[in-house]
């Protein structure tokens, strides 16, 4: 749409500014880093009142905003009845959004700036002042909850016109549901008035807190360092110690102008925490007076808070306004996390300020107390006064003022309470947070002052042990263990009751008994003065049976409504009282494994000295108490403890794992036993009702009313006996939240994690009649079957349950897909059993070529795993049962949850879970949807209950607006104070709807990982056809039953739409590679798993079918996938530091190799309609940041990419990937239409220039190349040897571009940017070429690592270990050592040193050797590169100057010389690096002889295109001495270095150079061979004379006989170039065979050796004789050899 994208670009321009004030606000922050310029930059923006500036542009937008909001109300009709439905009203609400926007970025910007920076008292007082303003506005006051609500009712009928004597009676209107009510409310409140006023006036609060602060450094503007206090704040360190000014007069005492004085309170609050330091404010009273009274203002200051109700604001309303989740500008800073952490400082110093200074307020209890004390004492003096004027003054009595009936809690201060209840949700929100309240001492943390404090005071008022215990257990977020010591302290003995676990697990025991007896009338909590041992607990430690009999006591088969009024109920503070205890006790448990074993293992003693008695545990206890009668609140919180103590996650000792492993098996049975999910009653083949003698769950009274609220439909009747299912359908679904069934998810992943699902559940045993089948699976069948389409609707009959808000369903959709993740991960297919972990790794690896992915998708089954796991494919799969003496019937065996699950997913369009999944994926718009939906909705419900303060509207105040003036009613409303959800379920993200959402998302990709990587043995085992006889019905009962006989599909096929498209997709699956979720960890495994999908679907599929996998047939579908795998790509180049992003580049890397490769670099490729735009162009729809090769090309031109060792090693198969997707080797269409197209993009951006620039060219800076730096560090830098990898892919691809270019006919190939590119790779200038060659000279060195002797031992055990490295370069021979096999096997190695001290030699050894390796096998690449780069370039210049294209840089003679002299200089390179040369010597290089070997091939041919094609060849004879000498050199032995045939092949390359040079013209020999020639001959002599069967097999031996072949051909060459006939001087190459000796026979000579060959009639021999005898002087001396004898 043109005019949305006008207006878009519009407002983006208008927002440009801002954003950049925020974004450099942002770089502030790093300045300690070396980012010292932002530090600067802010400091001039601040000396010019940048801050001020920023307050006055908030006041200006506020009141344009309210502006712009009366005149939206006022404009009303007139304005909706404009032409169009887009007119004034829509572009009032985009600028509206626009200002309110920019207001929200400039508060954020003076938060950061005063958080860093030292502000002025003029900059806070404005500061002050503007808070102070905007919350006067008319936008911010608290809403109503009477009359600021939407109507609680429908609207009904119309009323009918009055047609008779009488009026018709209209139906009843039909009540809203309360999360119905509540979506509607959120929706009213957001568009009321300015709704972004609150999140804005929340950042603003917090940045003069930061500006008062007096512990942060802060910086000075004028010195860019910490001011001149170091850490401290420059507003309160004047010289006298007094505090005077404006900003003190703002604080003096409460001005009667603000209206909102709990917000004045908390600036108040740091104020006063500001003046601690002062002088005037620590003096004692007899010292000199106070000077302008500070020490009273700072007292003042100090208890305006609580008499405000400032926490209680700081808590219900400014914290949960601030936006938790990133923006494209947080890319530095999370504001969230930054007022997270200046909140928890600034309480945290105000509690020990306040328990310092004896100032602590009361508790809720004792102010409640006081103020009932004070209204008796009226009411009594009051009756005092009736009786006395009754008596005496006589008439009717008048009372001076009304006293009220009971306390007015609307007037109740903050107590103490409510600050511990603030510092409670601050420590929940995280370890960092929780780290503020504790104290340190030393390195140790230890209860802090305010804690000390609260233990005190709850020991003499009970009514703060939730308080105490709700702070401990978020204290317990940062250090578990301590708040573990602190209740693992056994009691004195004395009358005291002390806080200890003993006393904590007891109170919940009393609670269980409390609940357990049906009697009228509430629960009194349990007091400290009564001590629980006291009481009888028979009903939970005798049997199992008792307890049976003590719980079906009120829990009938049908409920009578009347009875179950009568039961118990937890008023809020016995709930108070549960909740705190079991939060303290989850936190615990999650976070310290220890603490964990400890707890779950006690067992509670039984009266006052009896010992405990076996059963007596904590795991019965708390299921006992999960079947009372509790609302779903709690009992969500009950079972969710119970998964806590039951997990086996975090650092566990083995021991310990072991201890939990058994008892979460008992835990199996007691869930088995409690019933919570009605497995006897839903069992298809169900037992008599006499064998039905289970507890069942007991429901409050306020549970059993909500099920008449409203009506939705349902699969079970509302009956009780049906347990959890009753609660979530009947109850739960009336509140929309779903915390009981969430919290029965929580337990039963804890059981499958802990010891797997026992197939034994539920069997008979001791005489206790069980299931006919036993087995966990039917828990499974209830989440498949019932929660999972209840919760989402997937169900083609079935209705989604409805939510209040969307982290409530996509919380529960989460917890409930991780129960069947961790089932199928646990899963294995009994035929791989048997293999190792590593081995079902590597298989799973191969599958979806993600090994962070496959690593998290399969586990190590345990012995009673596989047993389970066999029966599964046992062919008799029936067990027989009775029911009674005279009749026996046999059932089909329950199948194992794992394989329940696989069938059903691989069901394809029978699969319900497979319908779930493709359901969920595609929700709310897919990836687009989460932060988009979920994050803004999130947001707008917190800010919507925000503005109402701490009376929470409800449906019931919405029906009550006429009692809205009742004080009473208005109390009524007050918010529950309980414990957070946080700290009560255990999950410091249960709130955040983006974590869980992308928490489902990533659950449901790995359950489909986890099924493809099982798919292949499983459909194997089963011949590809399962049968499965589920174990619970949810829906009417049919008489025969249900039987499934599954053809199952792959997984591919069911998600690509092959089998049906109501489960497509793959193209959903495809979108979650772009960045989608907060949590960056998270947000990296949800693209890894989609891209494992993908790479393992398209394994198996061609383009076509690919494309319509993708939903990429259209234009707009190949953009969105392109869209997505770029995204991802940039993401993940950027962050390659993670082994987890770096592996998804590398995938993605195979990815663009695949069918698919055209689509995703922007390439043509064939559609439905052919080969799109003619095969030449790419697709005009697709733009350069769509694609992913102007991805790669971005990062290869990043330095920090190609040196880093995270990304390093990417960047090598980046090059590849260039190198072999421009190779001419592909001779298709589709290839050559590839290669051009990239040859085209690479030259548009001059690719290849620019990269040969960035690893050959020096640098100003320290005069060395990049490719040289590498080089210098390759000792010190971990794969530093990857650049030089990288560098020999360029070369390599530059070379392919060279002799492509000599391949197309046509001369205007040779363009300016090739002449360019071939000129600075061989002129003066740059002559990048020669720095190549340099740089093998500096990076070839030879590894002389010889095996240690100490290990010689252990030899064959190291070979043993060896491995050949990936030949991806098209080199071999290379070794490296597995270490993992090796320190298996050297563990298992007798010698006399221990195996560790053995382990530590041989890995110092092994790094070094594979570090060797790598760099060797690196430099021969890169030589071969380089060498395959001077031909090519050297080819490219000939071919240009022979086919006469026009050159810009030279004429044709000029190029001529040029290309002549640059031969020469080339040659003199290699040949510098060959041979080592001063004026003196002249000694061999210590190369590594395959780069030796390369390089001699290479001399070879330099010098036969230097005869071939040079006019000039005086330069010749400088070269032939160095040529000559390496020839020698490679024929050199030595006992370490022994002589092989590749030495001598390479010294028959040399000699073969030397040769040629000698058979030039015009060279004067004589000068020239004379102190080289003699060491030649004597160097191939042996060579020579040396004695081959010709006839051998072996290769070797084939080499060898030609290599003696090829050295007297080279002899016989330079025989004849020496030889000078008449001259009378012997030939020097048959005087050196003359006279030296033979190496089989000191006694011989060389020429001697030759002779003794022709009575063995070696006739190869005689041609080089018979070229020696026809030299000058050869004859005689052959003569004088003996050749006649």
């Amino acid at each position: 749409s043109v005019p949305e994208a006008a207006k878009e670009l519009y407002f983006l321009q208008r927002r440009s500014l801002m954003q950049s004030i925020l974004l450099l606000c942002q770089c502030r922050l790093q300045g300690g880093n070396g980012e010292l310029p932002f530090v600067e930059l802010t400091d001039e923006l601040l000396r010019n009142d940048l801050l001020i500036n920023l307050v006055a542009l908030i006041r200006k937008l506020s009141e344009n905003i309210s502006q712009l909001v009366e005149r939206q109300k006022s404009s009303g009709a007139s304005v909706n009845n404009q032409n169009s439905k887009t007119g004034t009203n829509t572009m009032l609400e985009v600028w509206m959004h626009h200002m309110q926007r920019e207001r929200q970025i400039a508060a954020e910007s003076i938060f950061y700036l005063t958080y860093s920076a030292q502000c002025t008292e003029q900059e806070v007082v404005a500061l002050v002042d503007l808070v102070q303003e905007v919350t006067n506005s008319t936008h911010l006051p608290n809403l109503d909850p009477f009359k600021d609500v939407p109507e609680p009712y429908h609207s009904g009928p119309e009323p009918q016109p009055w047609t008779g004597p009488f009026t018709q009676a209209l139906p009843a209107l039909q009540e809203k549901n309360t999360w119905e009510w509540e979506r509607e409310l959120v929706q009213e409140t957001t568009k009321k008035g300015d709704g972004g006023i609150l999140p804005t006036v929340s950042i603003l609060v917090l940045a003069v807190v930061c500006a008062l602060d007096t512990r942060q450094i802060l910086i000075d503007r004028n010195t860019h360092l910490p001011n001149n206090f170091g850490r401290g704040n420059a507003l309160f360190q004047n010289p006298d110690n007094t505090i005077r000014g404006s900003l003190h007069d703002r604080f003096k005492s409460c001005d009667s102008n603000w209206n909102r004085k709990d917000i004045w309170g908390i600036l108040s609050a740091a104020y006063a925490l500001g003046l601690r330091p002062i002088k005037a404010v620590v003096t004692s009273p007899r010292a000199q007076p106070v000077v302008d009274g500070v020490k009273r203002t700072w007292k003042a200051c100090l208890a305006a808070p609580c008499e405000n109700k400032s926490f209680t604001c700081l808590r219900l309303t400014l914290l949960p306004s601030i936006r938790r989740h990133k923006t494209m500008l947080d890319e530095r800073c999370e504001l969230y996390e930054f007022c997270l952490s200046v909140l928890s400082e600034f309480m945290a110093l105000y509690l020990d300020v306040l328990c310092a200074s004896d100032a602590v307020p009361l508790s809720r209890a004792k102010w409640a107390d006081t103020e009932n004390e004070t209204l008796q004492f009226k009411r009594e003096e009051q009756e005092r006064e009736r009786s006395f004027y009754m008596s005496y003054g006589g008439g009717t009595y008048t009372a001076k003022e009304a006293i009220p009936s009971g306390v007015n809690l609307l007037e109740r201060p903050d107590c103490v309470d409510d600050v511990i209840a603030l510092a409670t949700a601050l420590c929940s929100r995280g370890p960092t947070y929780a780290a503020s309240f504790w104290s340190r001492d030393g390195d140790k943390m230890v209860p802090s002052r305010a804690l000390k404090k609260l233990e005190f005071l709850q020991e003499k008022d009970s009514s703060l042990i939730p308080t105490h215990l709700s702070f401990l257990a978020a204290l317990a977020t940062a250090e578990p263990s301590v708040v573990f010591d602190i209740l693992n302290k056994e009691s004195s003995g004395n009358d005291k009751v002390m806080m200890n676990w003993t006393t904590i697990f007891t109170t919940i025991r009393w609670y269980v008994h409390k609940m357990s007896d049906a009697y009228a009338g509430e629960v009194k909590p349990m007091q400290k003065e009564s001590p629980a041992t006291s009481v009888s607990t028979s009903y939970y430690y005798k049997d199992e049976d008792d307890l049976d009999t003590d719980i079906s006591r009120s829990n009938n088969k049908q409920v009578d409504v009347s009875r179950s009024s009568r039961l118990k109920e937890l008023d809020e503070t016995n709930t108070a009282i549960v909740l705190s205890h079991l939060g303290v006790i989850t936190k615990v448990a999650d976070n310290y494994g220890a603490g964990r074993a400890t707890l779950v293992s006690m067992q509670l003693s039984i009266g006052d000295s009896a010992v405990a008695d076996e059963d007596d545990s904590i795991l019965l206890v708390l299921f006992s108490l999960a079947i009372a009668p509790l609302t779903p609140y709690v009992r969500g919180a009950v079972l969710a403890t119970i998964a806590s103590l039951l997990s086996i996650e975090g650092n566990l000792e083995e021991k310990e794992k072991k201890m939990i492993e058994s008892k979460a098996r008992r835990g199996w049975d007691l869930l088995e036993l409690i019933q919570a999910v009605p497995v006897l009653l839903l069992d298809q083949y169900q037992r008599t009702q006499q064998g039905l003698k289970n507890p069942m769950m007991v429901f409050p009274p306020s549970s059993i009313s909500v099920t008449n609220n409203g009506a939705t439909k349902s699969w079970l009747p509302a009956d009780p006996k049906y347990g959890i299912i009753f609660e979530m359908e009947h109850v739960e679904s009336r509140l929309g939240f779903y915390p009981s069934t969430e919290g029965l998810l929580q337990l039963l992943l804890s059981l499958v994690r802990a010891c797997g699902c026992p197939h034994i559940l539920g069997q008979e045993e001791h005489g206790k009649p069980g299931r006919f089948r036993p087995g966990c699976t039917p828990y499974i069948e209830y989440i498949v079957n019932f929660v999972l389409p209840r919760a989402l609707g997937s169900h083609r009959v079935a209705d989604k349950l409805p939510f209040k808000t969307g982290v409530d369903s996509a919380r529960l959709v989460a917890r409930a897909l991780a129960v069947l993740e961790a089932v199928l991960i646990r899963y294995t297919i009994p035929s791989k059993a048997g293999m190792k972990l590593q081995e079902n790794l590597d298989a799973a690896t191969s599958l979806l070529k993600m090994r962070e992915v496959a690593t998290k998708l399969i586990t190590s089954p345990s012995k009673d795993d596989i047993a389970s796991f066999e029966l599964d494919f046992r062919s008799k799969q029936t067990s027989s049962i009775s029911e009674n003496a005279n009749a026996s019937v046999s059932l089909p065996r329950i199948k194992s949850p794992g394989y329940y699950i696989l069938t059903d997913i691989l069901a394809a369009s029978n699969s319900e879970l497979l319908r779930v999944i493709s359901h969920l994926l595609t929700l709310d718009g897919g990836s687009e949807g989460i932060n988009t939906i979920y994050g803004s909705a999130d947001l707008q419900y917190r800010v919507t209950w925000a503005r109402f303060g701490d009376t929470m509207p409800s449906v019931f105040s919405a029906k009550h607006k006429q009692e809205s003036s009742h004080s009473i009613t208005r109390q009524s409303l007050l918010a529950r104070f309980l414990p957070p959800i946080d700290v009560a379920i255990g999950n410091k993200d249960s709130l955040d709807p983006i974590y869980w959402r992308a928490n489902g998302i990533l659950t449901s990709l790995r359950i489909l990982g986890a099924a493809a990587i099982r798919e292949q043995d499983f459909i194997k085992a089963v011949s590809g056809v399962a049968t499965v006889v589920p174990a619970l019905q949810f829906k009417a009962k049919v008489n025969v039953v249900q039987k499934k006989e599954i053809h199952l599909v792959r997984i591919r096929n069911a998600i690509s739409g092959t089998v049906s498209p109501e489960i497509k997709c793959l193209s959903s699956i495809a979108q979650y590679l772009t960045s989608i979720c907060s949590d960056e960890s998270e947000d990296t495994e949800i693209s890894g798993a989609a891209l494992g999908l993908l790479v393992y679907s398209f394994a198996a599929f061609n383009s076509d079918a690919c494309l319509s996998a993708l939903d990429a047939q259209s234009i707009h579908g190949e953009l969105q996938f392109t869209r997505a795998v770029a995204e991802r790509l940039t993401i993940a180049c950027q962050k390659t530091s993670s082994k987890f992003n770096a592996e998804i580049v590398r995938t993605i890397l195979i990815l663009l190799q695949s069918e698919l490769s055209n689509i995703l670099l922007g390439f043509p490729h064939k559609s439905v309609d052919g080969l799109r735009t003619d095969g030449i162009l790419p697709s005009p729809h697709l733009s350069k940041q769509n694609e992913c090769l102007s991805v790669l090309v971005d990062c290869l031109s990043d330095d920090n990419f190609l040196i880093n060792p995270g990304s390093s090693g990417i960047a090598v198969k980046v090059f590849e990937l260039i190198v072999c997707l421009s190779s001419t080797n592909d001779a298709s269409l589709m290839g050559r239409v590839r290669a051009d197209h990239l040859s085209n993009r690479l030259n548009s951006i001059d690719f290849w220039n620019n990269t040969a620039f960035k690893f050959l060219a020096y640098r100003s800076s320290n005069q060395t190349s990049l490719l040289e730096a590498a080089i210098s560090a390759k000792k010190d830098t971990k794969g530093s040897e990857n650049l030089i990898h990288g560098a020999a892919w360029f070369l390599e691809g530059l070379a392919d571009h060279f002799m492509k270019n000599i391949q197309v006919t046509n001369q205007n190939s040779l363009s300016q940017q090739n002449q360019i590119l071939l000129g600075n790779l061989l002129d003066k200038e740059y002559h990048l070429l020669c720095n190549a060659i340099d740089c093998l000279s500096k990076c070839n060195e030879a590894s002389q690592l010889n095996f240690p002797t100490s290990l010689l031992p252990l030899q064959q055990t190291f070979e043993s270990c060896m491995y050949s490295m990936d030949d991806s370069h098209h080199l071999s021979g290379y070794m490296l050592v597995n270490k993992e096999d090796l320190r298996k096997k050297i563990m298992h190695f007798n010698t006399d040193e221990s195996p560790n001290e053995v382990y530590e030699k041989s890995m110092e050894w092994v790094e070094e050797w594979n570090r060797c390796t790598r760099w060797d096998y690196a430099n021969l690449h890169f030589s071969r590169s380089v060498i395959n780069l001077i031909e090519a370039s050297l080819e490219f210049s000939s071919w240009s100057l022979q086919s006469g294209a026009p050159n810009l840089l030279h004429n044709s003679d000029e190029l001529s010389i040029a290309r002549e002299h640059n031969l020469l200089i080339l040659l003199d390179k290699i040949l510098d690096i060959l041979v080592e040369q001063d004026q003196i010597n002249t000694t061999p290089s210590q190369l590594s002889k395959p780069l030796s070997t390369t390089l001699s091939t290479e001399v070879l041919m330099m010098v036969e295109r230097l005869l071939s094609e040079s006019r000039d060849r005086t330069s010749l004879p400088h070269f032939i001495p160095r040529i000559g000498m390496a020839a020698v050199f490679s024929l050199n032995s030595s006992g370490i270095n022994p002589l092989t045939i590749d030495d001598e092949e390479r010294s028959i390359v040399l000699g073969s150079a030397l040769c040629q040079c000698l058979k030039a013209e015009n060279i004067e020999n004589e000068e020239v061979v004379k102190n080289i020639i003699s060491k030649v001959a004597a160097a191939f002599g042996p060579l020579s004379c040396r004695q081959v069967k010709v006839d051998a097999n072996s290769d070797i031996e084939q080499r060898r006989f030609r290599a003696s072949l090829a050295s007297q051909s080279i002899l016989s060459s330079l025989a004849r170039s020496t030889d000078r006939a008449g001259s009378g001087v012997p030939n020097p190459i048959v005087f050196a065979l003359a006279t030296t000796p033979c190496a089989s026979s000191t006694s011989k000579n060389i020429l001697q050796a030759l002779l003794d060959t022709i009575p063995t009639l070696d006739i190869n021999n005689y041609p080089f004789l018979e070229t020696l005898s026809s030299c000058e002087g050869g004859a005689n001396l052959i003569l004088k050899m003996g050749i006649l004898k």
